[in-house]
């Protein structure tokens, strides 16, 4: 019998569903300060969960994708 009185054992699924805001700045390639202003703005989905801030890696994803089909392309400079 374990901790919680039982003997079932429930499977977890053990990765992680989200991002410090550390590791959301160096996947979008910002720095540690305009990631917290960005999520202070709203432009980043993230969660606060006593003094933590955590950001989903889903809703991360969906606004990289909608912002991508939104996007125009980048002019191309000519040399």
């Amino acid at each position: 019998m374990n901790f919680y009185g039982s003997q079932k054992r429930i499977a977890v699924d053990m990765e992680r569903l989200t991002y410090t805001v550390d590791e959301t700045a160096l996947l979008l390639g910002l720095s540690r300060n305009k990631t917290y202003e960005a999520i202070a703005r709203g432009d980043i989905p993230a969660l606060r969960i006593g003094r933590r801030i955590i950001i989903p890696k889903a809703g991360l994803k969906t606004l990289l994708q909608e912002t991508s089909v939104m996007a125009d392309p980048l002019p191309q400079r000519q040399l």
